[in-house]
């Protein structure tokens, strides 16, 4: 299965799966600002919005694996960019509940999993748009909106959540 629809099953299930990680982890904390760990309040508006502008350049981008490609003749398959959203994707969808979980535990092993988790969506974004930059050498306003939404995805999930909400959290 290397389609466009391959493309948009991988991201709706396993996209599905992130969206009821980060529900099930805030509805099943005693405290969900606890998930914020120490991290600066003035700090969590700005990544919280930073995280609706990586999400929208998610959907440019995967919109322009899907489509954009045809209209400048890519003969690309579709292997690359599935498995790297499956690597993203089931990281993304572990992170919350491990977190959620070493809330109440303490416990290292998830403190592990969780930075590990983090810091394999935050490198295989940056694949990503490596994956991306390199689809065709031709270059077109979508594919450049597409470039712009991918690094900044990249920025928030390496940048703001493996690093920034990793220092801060304890």
């Amino acid at each position: 299965m290397n389609t466009r629809l391959s493309l948009f099953a991988i991201n709706g299930l396993l996209g599905t799966t992130v969206l009821l990680s980060y529900i099930w982890g805030i509805y099943s904390a005693e405290d969900p600002m606890a998930l914020w760990g120490e991290m600066p309040e003035i700090y969590i508006s700005y990544i919280t919005g930073s995280m609706v502008i990586a999400a929208l350049g998610y959907i440019v981008y995967t919109l322009y694996i899907a489509y954009g490609r045809d209209i400048i003749i890519s003969n690309d398959s579709f292997y690359p960019y599935n498995l790297t959203y499956i690597i993203i994707l089931v990281s993304a969808s572990i992170w919350m509940p491990l977190t959620a979980w070493y809330v109440d535990t303490s416990s290292l092993f998830y403190w592990i999993l969780i930075v590990g988790s983090l810091y394999i969506v935050g490198f295989m974004s940056c694949f990503m748009t490596y994956l991306l930059i390199k689809s065709t050498p031709k270059v077109n306003l979508w594919k450049n909106i597409a470039i712009g939404g991918s690094i900044w995805f990249s920025f928030h999930t390496l940048i703001l959540d493996a690093i920034v909400w990793v220092i801060y959290f304890h």
